[in-house]
C-alpha cells in the first residue's frame, strides 16, 4: 500500500537503480586510462623541473649559510664542490679548513662536528655543469666577499637553472632558456 505522494516501486525498478552494468564501468575505466595516459607525460616534466629548481634554491641557500657563517666566525668559510662522471655524481661541502672531501666516507667536511654537504643524490637526475670538479668557494669575513662564479644545474630533459654568485658575495637564481617560471631569464 502506498501513501499519498509517494512513488510506487517495484522490486524490479529498485533493482536496477542499485548500480552499474559492468559495461558501464568497463566504459569508464577505459576513458579514465586515455585520460590518464595523456597526463602522465606532462607530470615527469613538472617533477623534473621541480627537482632542478630545488637543487638550485638548496645550493643557493647552503651558500648563503656559508656566507653567514664566515661573518659569525669572523673566518673565512670554504665551499667546496666535487663531481664525477661527468658532473652527474656531485656534491658540495661547507668547512672552515682549506678543504674537505664530501665524497669520502665518513665525510670531512664539518663545521662544529656537524656534517655540512649537499649531495647531489638528493636531486635524482640533476646534472652540475659547472663549476668544475673541486671548486672553491672562499667567503671571507669582510663584508662577505668571494671569487664570482656561476653553478649550473641541468635536468636530463634540458631544464636548467643557475645559481649566481657575485664577487660582493650576492646570491641569484635564473633560469638560462627561461623553462622554469618565476625566475629571470640569464
Amino acid at each position: 500500500m502506498t501513501m499519498p505522494g509517494q512513488a510506487s516501486f517495484s522490486f524490479r525498478s529498485m533493482r536496477r537503480m542499485q548500480g552499474f552494468t559492468l559495461i558501464e564501468m568497463m566504459t569508464v575505466i577505459v576513458i579514465m586510462g586515455i585520460l590518464l595516459a595523456l597526463v602522465v607525460p606532462s607530470f615527469d616534466a613538472y617533477f623534473e623541473k621541480s627537482r632542478t629548481k630545488r637543487a638550485a634554491e638548496t645550493l643557493a641557500a647552503f651558500l648563503v649559510n656559508a656566507k653567514s657563517e664566515s661573518l659569525k666566525r669572523n673566518a673565512t668559510v670554504r665551499v667546496v664542490f666535487q663531481s664525477a662522471s661527468s658532473g652527474a655524481s656531485w656534491c658540495a661541502g661547507m668547512t672552515a679548513a682549506n678543504t674537505c672531501d664530501c665524497s669520502a666516507s665518513p665525510n670531512t667536511c664539518q663545521m662544529d662536528g656537524v656534517d655540512r654537504t649537499v649531495a647531489g643524490a638528493d636531486f635524482n637526475g640533476v646534472v652540475l655543469s659547472a663549476p668544475g670538479d673541486d671548486f672553491i668557494y672562499g667567503f671571507t669575513h669582510r663584508r662577505g666577499t668571494v671569487n664570482a662564479q656561476t653553478i649550473q644545474l641541468q635536468s636530463v630533459s634540458g631544464y636548467g637553472m643557475n645559481v649566481v654568485v657575485s664577487s660582493t658575495g650576492r646570491i641569484r637564481l635564473c633560469s638560462p632558456s627561461g623553462t622554469i617560471g618565476g625566475y629571470a631569464t640569464c
